[in-house]
């Protein structure tokens, strides 16, 4: 399972990478979000620090699955805020790899506890 979940949080990581990539292309962010893009908000930077984060979460669920979970639920929340359509694959990656990391650490648990 913790296999799975860093596989699923290094490819949250790197697609979300490479959507605040995109983002950065002249003409996409103001194509895609017209509403903010007036006010010269951009948040490619955001997606990029938020794909960097999904990476490190992707590496920590082989040592600290809970930890990295958490991490993981944040960089989703951040991630759908910075880039709104464009984290719907990066997300989705990386929240797949959160609930796998919960569920991986809850049956350690019960075991410690009955022994």
């Amino acid at each position: 399972m913790k296999y799975m979940a860093f596989v699923l949080g290094i490819l949250g990581g790197v697609t979300g990478i490479l959507a605040g990539l995109f983002e950065h292309i002249p003409g996409v962010y103001t194509a895609l979000f017209h509403n903010y893009s007036r006010y010269g908000v951009s948040a490619s930077h955001l997606t990029v620090a938020v794909g960097v984060l999904c990476l490190i979460s992707g590496v920590l669920f082989l040592v600290k699955p809970l930890a990295a979970s958490w991490i993981g639920l944040v960089a989703t929340v951040l991630g759908a805020l910075g880039s709104l359509t464009l984290w719907l694959i990066p997300g989705s990656f990386i929240f797949m790899a959160t609930v796998i990391g919960f569920f991986d650490v809850a049956p350690k648990r019960a075991h410690q506890e009955a022994h």
